[in-house]
């Protein structure tokens, strides 16, 4: 069973099949904002671009996805000591691992309720958050 597409477009992008697009190392122009149609919604865009203004869902979105992988590097963090732990330690580093799993589980709960209310808030269907399934992403750190 393939990946999520999270994983098979990093995968592409590591074998390096996006390299050669046209464009590729090019800033988009933003300023075409024709497609925009309506003059006040160009207008509007203008000034939150020249304001450096991020709507509210995209800041959001960032702050969840920068939660989750903090998260993550804790988890790997606790994942290598325990993998690594002297047998002498061994006991306290699998003790440590058991609450670095159930921390991340709690961060996974409090992100996955504000993935909810993420996607309750946007209309834009695209840029809905799958919710984090906690389990799955112990055993990838495991599986490293």
């Amino acid at each position: 069973m393939p990946g999520n597409i999270d994983d098979i477009l990093n995968q592409a992008m590591e074998n390096g099949e996006f390299d050669n697009l046209p464009g590729a190392g090019k800033p988009l122009n933003l300023n075409d904002t024709d497609s925009l149609g309506d003059p006040t919604w160009k207008l509007a865009h203008r000034i939150m671009k020249e304001n450096e203004i991020v709507p509210p869902w995209i800041a959001e979105k960032k702050d969840i996805q920068q939660k989750l992988e903090a998260a993550r590097g804790k988890l790997r963090k606790a994942w290598e000591w325990r993998k690594t732990a002297p047998v002498m330690e061994l006991a306290k580093a699998e003790d440590y691992w058991q609450r670095a799993q159930d921390t991340f589980r709690m961060k996974v709960d409090a992100l996955n309720k504000r993935i909810f209310d993420f996607n309750l808030s946007t209309t834009i269907l695209s840029q809905h958050l799958l919710p984090i399934r906690a389990e799955r992403e112990i055993e990838k750190v495991v599986k490293e």
